[in-house]
């Protein structure tokens, strides 16, 4: 048996954490043998593919209006944006696929839905695409597919919106966000009541230029000790040292990109971070309340609303504030803390990786027995 996802490596960490967990659930529960592939597909296409794929990044830290227009935009034009993507990937797709014979591919991104299906189709190749959509509320109509063999979506309200633009009930199942098992740790540290909590700040894999704002607010309020990972940004990493160099040791610590964001979460009281709903999910299977600072345009519009209706943590939208979200979590013994992280138990799916890989299992033996 062959399985192949079909990610992106360029478009932040999210994609690449959920391929990644969803790696380690294949090589546990597929039969001996079975061979997981993984490939990006914009590496797969041509330069405006490559491009495009490495354009996230840029957009995400000098433009982020722009990438806000541009998904609302292939929201409502999903058509064109399947065959444009379709055109560019096409002849490096299909070299792939001729390659790897798979007998169902897994696609954890939104532009590699309709338009993998199309090339398929118009190739004359009969293979069974399962969607694990990525996105908790604003769903974009990327996504959908009737063609698709499976569309498993990580929320109630994923599955809504999907199931309103017109895919069959019988086709769409939920399944939480796929989180790395590193993040499934039942032994996460508690927040300790003889000393300042200790705030993890998380500013994303591009780094965020509000870091330096709430790093001064933090430390002003003497409220709680901060650790920051500043991610790929070197400069933002340099420029924090530089400006709060007094405060470095017991009070700051500043990290650059790190490969152990689990450890530092698990050793962490509470995180501050963007509304991503990958680091929110991680943060939620490790029972760690969050502070949602800023909100990415485009697919995490509504997350700060989600995250609020399910008391997985809380919204400050001003930095102004911040000090008393911090304060609001830790007052009367930790009151509002404890009650975030009783949702959060009751909320996360450890199985979640297991049970998206077994419906994508089931849908490849059919496939290799009928071919």
């Amino acid at each position: 048996m062959k399985i192949l996802i079909v990610t992106s490596y360029g478009t932040g960490q999210g994609h690449k954490s959920i391929t990644e967990a969803l790696l380690s659930q294949f090589k546990k529960l597929a039969p001996e043998g079975t061979v997981t592939t993984v490939m990006d597909g914009f590496e797969t296409g041509n330069w405006v593919a490559k491009v495009s794929g490495k354009a996230y990044n840029a957009l995400a830290v000098y433009a982020p209006w722009l990438w806000g227009a541009m998904y609302a935009f292939f929201d409502a034009a999903s058509g064109l944006m399947n065959k444009l993507t379709a055109k560019s990937i096409k002849r490096g797709f299909l070299e792939r696929i001729d390659k790897i014979k798979p007998d169902v591919i897994v696609s954890v991104h939104a532009a590699f839905v309709g338009s993998i299906i199309d090339i398929l189709e118009k190739a004359g190749k009969r293979i069974p695409v399962v969607v694990v959509v990525a996105d908790l509320d604003n769903v974009t109509s990327l996504w959908r597919d009737k063609r698709a063999a499976a569309i498993i979506c990580p929320t109630e309200e994923a599955a809504k919106r999907i199931l309103d633009l017109g895919m069959p009930e019988e086709k769409v199942k939920i399944a939480s966000l796929p989180v790395r098992e590193k993040f499934n740790s039942n032994d996460a540290e508690k927040r300790s009541k003889n000393d300042r909590p200790l705030a993890l700040l998380i500013s994303g894999s591009q780094g965020s230029k509000k870091s330096r704002k709430m790093i001064k607010k933090l430390l002003k309020s003497k409220l709680c000790r901060v650790r920051v990972i500043t991610g790929s940004n070197t400069l933002l990493k340099s420029a924090l040292e530089i400006r709060f160099f007094r405060k470095l040791g017991r009070e700051l610590e500043v990290l650059g990109f790190t490969t152990e964001v689990d450890k530092h979460m698990r050793e962490a009281d509470f995180l501050i971070a963007r509304a991503s709903p990958n680091v929110l999910m991680e943060a939620v299977s490790m029972e760690k309340p969050v502070i949602i600072t800023e909100t990415f345009y485009g697919q995490e519009r509504k997350n700060p609303q989600f995250i609020l209706k399910h008391n997985l943590g809380i919204v400050c939208k001003s930095l102004r504030k911040l000090p008393g979200a911090v304060a609001s979590l830790i007052k009367n013994g930790g009151q509002l803390y404890n009650s975030i992280t009783q949702s959060q138990r009751a909320f996360k799916n450890s199985s979640s990786s297991a049970l998206i890989c077994e419906i994508a299992l089931s849908i490849a033996h059919d496939s290799s027995k009928a071919s």
